[in-house]
């Protein structure tokens, strides 16, 4: 039978210095960082043993069998108790510079990756990262000063997820919108707030520059007369994101709407038993739900829906699976995109729009 294993330094098997417990191997799927996201464990060694793959910046990569689920690298190594906890490769790029090969500001993402990577970053080339600059405004220059950065500036003007894949390399996405897994009848449901409810959002943008620094802001709002819960407004400030065509912050205003309007939003995770299967029923195993349902589309089936004042039971939601989290033999977590708060559905920036960046100097040809 297949077990899940931590390889240390590409050396070592956790398992062969001692007795593994604790495990837990977490992924995630988001437009600030995705895949691997850590792993925890804890080995059952002498209080004065040493070993040179138990340490700070050591490679760390987690095996189902011969499946590999990620590659991270140790983050914290608790020596009184024996605990570890590595971090997903991804988030190396919290820690690296956003440079070009001079050492000078760039925000093109295949350029500050490779030069990061030339640096030790310690992922597998660019990955489909396209060739593109992000912004050449000064003011974003300054502010966009990690390789995090620079991606998560680019998918929240695209709408879409970066991340490392379990063979490091680096990758864009969008989010799945073909059912690819379904929960069976008898999964919890999904608790709900009503935190994001929103029927009305004005947003605010920039419609001109001078030069390559804003000179005037405009303003363009999104409704809807679906609002069971009643009424009720918020604002949104997009002016970080540089010059837009106002069909493109009116597609913002209607993106956030139709993300956040007239319903509530998920709030907590959901445990899954053996409750995980193919859209054809096809059960599958917990430990590839990481790999399998992450940035997916599923249905959950036969929840619990009290909507409107009544219950109902035999309900059925559509969600795109944001993380999992795997503890063998105990039990598998996962949630949807955005539990926290629905964020809004970012702009699809259409031709007008880059064709106004691009006079204003805000993106490269």
């Amino acid at each position: 039978m297949s077990e899940t294993r931590i390889l240390l330094g590409g050396k070592v098997w956790a398992h062969g210095l001692g007795p593994v417990g604790g495990l837990e191997v977490a992924h995630l799927w988001s437009s600030t960082g995705g895949g691997l996201h850590y792993a925890k464990l804890s080995i059952a060694l002498p209080a004065n043993f040493s070993h040179p793959q138990l340490r700070r910046g050591v490679s760390v990569e987690v095996f189902h069998g011969p499946q590999s689920l990620g590659k991270a690298v140790m983050a914290d190594v608790d020596r009184a108790g024996w605990t570890f906890v590595a971090d997903g490769l991804f988030r190396r790029a919290e820690h690296f510079n956003a440079e070009n090969s001079g050492g000078g500001t760039s925000t093109n993402l295949q350029t500050v990756v490779t030069q990061a990577n030339l640096r030790g970053m310690g992922w597998t080339g660019y990955g489909n990262l396209p060739n593109v600059t992000v912004s050449t405004r000064s003011q974003a220059n300054n502010s966009l000063r990690t390789v995090a950065d620079v991606l998560n500036a680019y998918c929240t003007d695209t709408g879409q997820r970066w991340g490392v894949g379990v063979d490091g390399s680096p990758y864009v996405a969008t989010d799945g919108t073909a059912v690819s897994w379904t929960l069976r009848p008898g999964t919890p449901a999904l608790p709900t707030a009503d935190d994001d409810y929103v029927s009305r959002v004005t947003v605010r943008y920039v419609s001109a520059v001078t030069g390559s620094e804003p000179s005037a802001w405009g303003v363009v709002s999104a409704s809807t007369t679906d609002t069971p819960h009643g009424p009720r407004e918020t604002q949104e400030d997009i002016t970080d994101q540089g010059l837009l065509a106002t069909i493109d912050a009116q597609a913002y205003a209607d993106s956030y709407l139709a993300a956040n309007g007239a319903r509530t939003a998920f709030t907590a995770a959901v445990e899954v038993n053996t409750e995980l299967t193919t859209p054809a029923s096809t059960s599958m195993d917990s430990w590839s739900a990481g790999l399998l349902t992450l940035g997916k589309l599923g249905r959950h089936h036969g929840v619990l829906d009290s909507e409107g004042g009544q219950q109902r039971y035999g309900e059925t939601l559509q969600w795109v699976c944001g993380s999992t989290v795997y503890k063998p033999g105990e039990a598998l977590v996962m949630a949807p995109v955005d539990i926290a708060a629905r964020t809004v559905a970012q702009v699809i920036f259409t031709k007008s729009t880059l064709d106004l960046r691009k006079r204003a100097g805000l993106v490269d040809d």
